[in-house]
């Protein structure tokens, strides 16, 4: 039998790790967090969300409802792992809509709606947008079943993320999802001149209009659908139909002082449909006017 005197990784490979190691404390230092001081709440996150958005990135929490409440125990040793709620504090830029965000987050009146209530109130700087995701359970998870549309103005990766960034998105879910297509989504002024689209303020005064097609395809083109209108948390209006659905909606009840925030719901055959991102009415500037005059 041979033996070989071990000669570990040698001197010049040895010095590049340090290297390494020095860059990477240098970087992260001052060590503002570590697991010895207790619970830091959600600040480590919200400080790694300012990192990569600092940076030009964007912040999206995949599948959102998923539940972490746990005890992992080897004794003498017991550690509990819980996922505490984060949309009251954390700053970010979206979330993924289906399939793990459908109980308790896109409801009317759920968590996406507090949220948004939150920036057309100026508690947030800026809104959170919606998007589909691949939720994989095995290996027959369909992309079909949940996709995020993108409306852009050229097929190039730059205004792919800005569509992501400023919410020109929308989502689709279920089997029938591709064949659910919105046609017409926009708030217009009174007068006409000024028009919005998803993502979008339109600065208008009251009344404004809000206008909505959706049409069904393929095999479910003769089937019913239900479109819901969802204003600043509340649903307002559900209009069915069969094969397509088209609603001219004019709203009066724009109180100054505020955004007001429209996005749509759909419901289609089979659990489809489709969730669009939300567009806003700013109401803000005329109670500054009126402040002022006054």
């Amino acid at each position: 039998m041979k033996v070989r005197k071990y000669e570990g990784i040698g001197p010049l490979a040895g010095r590049v790790l340090t290297i390494f190691a020095i860059v990477f404390l240098v970087q992260n230092f001052p060590y503002t967090y570590d697991q010895c001081n207790g619970d830091q709440g959600t600040a480590p996150y919200q400080d790694f969300i300012d990192r990569v958005t600092n940076r030009g990135g964007l912040v999206f929490w995949a599948h959102p409802e998923i539940e972490v409440n746990r005890i992992i125990s080897k004794p003498p040793l017991k550690v509990r792992m819980q996922t505490e709620a984060y949309h009251n504090g954390l700053l970010y830029t979206g979330f993924s809509a289906f399939y793990e965000g459908m109980e308790f987050i896109i409801p009317p009146g759920g968590i996406w709606d507090r949220v948004l209530e939150q920036y057309a109130t100026g508690i947030r700087d800026h809104p959170v947008w919606a998007i589909a995701e691949g939720d994989v359970e095995g290996d027959h998870f369909s992309p079909e079943l949940s996709q995020t549309v993108f409306l852009l103005e050229s097929f190039t990766r730059e205004d792919a993320l800005r569509a992501l960034e400023s919410g020109r998105i929308y989502a689709t879910a279920g089997p029938n999802g591709p064949h659910v297509s919105l046609d017409a989504y926009e708030l217009r002024s009174a007068n006409g001149e000024q028009t919005a689209y998803m993502g979008q303020t339109l600065q208008s005064g009251t009344p404004v209009t809000l206008h909505v097609e959706v049409s069904l395809s393929g095999p479910v083109a003769e089937s019913t659908l239900s479109v819901n209108v969802i204003k600043n948390g509340r649903s307002v209006r559900e209009v069915k139909g069969t094969g397509s659905v088209a609603i001219e909606w004019t709203d009066e009840d724009l109180p100054p002082g505020r955004l007001h925030v429209y996005r749509v719901d759909v419901h289609a055959p089979k659990q489809s449909g489709v969730l669009t991102n939300p567009i806003f009415a700013d109401r803000r500037a005329r109670l500054a006017c009126a402040s002022y005059g006054s």
